[in-house]
């Protein structure tokens, strides 16, 4: 969390924990570098709770070693 000072708040459930929006820092990141609000899309999926299981979740499988690949991409017009 120290690491995103302003994108971070305490865990409700666990005083000594602490919750992170990455999508809102990450976000915040890419405008700052000069991306247009509309060239960014989210996918509003979440890798713990996705039903068809399609990514692999650290949480939800307890610790066991899995691969997520995420990237970003540009087109010229």
């Amino acid at each position: 969390a120290e690491h995103f000072p302003r994108h971070y708040r305490v865990d409700p459930s666990n005083p000594k924990r602490y919750l992170v929006s990455l999508e809102t820092a990450l976000r915040e990141q890419l405008l700052t570098y000069g991306l247009l609000p509309s060239a960014i899309d989210l996918l509003n999926r979440c890798s713990l709770c996705d039903p068809e299981g399609m990514f692999f979740s650290h949480r939800g499988s307890h610790g066991r070693c899995g691969r997520m690949l995420n990237f970003i991409g540009s087109t010229v017009r």
